[in-house]
């Protein structure tokens, strides 16, 4: 959580630098040096791009095209998106929006949600999966090379939030799944060509 706070603090700060009320778009092929902001307006990346720095957005989506190379992705208040075969240098964050990666995305940092789902197909995560209140699908080979963190502290009732993680079609984690909070209650369906090399920690597996 402190991560995510931190990353709010930073795009307010920043918000003089940012374009406000209008999206970005970078076209098929185009570079662009230094970060992307954008406040109240998406953020486009075509195919074949290159963002020196990374794509920060504040109520409003973000969208990676194929074949493209970004820096670090940070939203609040949108989803992400990314095509076949980028790569994204740092880690993506999302507060309030679903993560989805397509075939062949490769991530050299964390993939951390608040508050959206994350859907990972056949893409390689270089270090650690995190969430507090959404569900994880790992799917088609997607490979996470530390551990699945979930992570919040329970503040209103003693009614237990329910997340659920998947792994099928070939899916891995190399590390742990480790379930940090008592009041979340977990449950891992794993497929039967899927594999969890660490320890699983407060959470239960349903075996399909």
């Amino acid at each position: 959580m402190i991560k995510l706070l931190a990353l709010i603090s930073v795009l307010i700060l920043i918000a003089c630098n940012a374009s406000i009320n209008e999206s970005f778009y970078l076209n098929d092929g185009e570079t662009k040096n230094g970060d992307i902001l954008c406040i109240n307006g998406s953020i486009n990346i075509g195919n074949n791009c290159k963002v020196m720095g990374g794509c920060k957005a504040v109520n409003g989506s973000i969208k990676i095209g194929r074949n493209s190379i970004v820096g670090d992705i940070q939203s609040v208040n949108g989803p992400v998106s990314i095509e076949n075969n980028s790569t994204i240098k740092g880690d993506i964050t999302a507060v309030n929006g679903e993560i989805q990666t397509s075939d062949g995305v490769n991530v050299l940092g964390d993939v951390t949600s608040v508050n959206g789902n994350i859907i990972l197909e056949n893409t390689k995560v270089a270090k650690n999966v995190e969430t507090e209140n959404g569900d994880i699908t790992l799917t088609e080979s997607t490979v996470v090379e530390k551990d699945i963190l979930i992570k919040g502290k329970s503040k209103w009732s003693d009614e237990k939030r329910r997340v659920e993680i998947r792994l099928e079609r070939g899916a891995q984690v190399n590390g742990d799944i480790n379930v940090k909070d008592e009041g979340i209650d977990v449950t891992i369906f794993l497929s039967s060509d899927s594999k969890i090399m660490g320890d699983v920690i407060n959470a239960e597996i349903i075996y399909e």
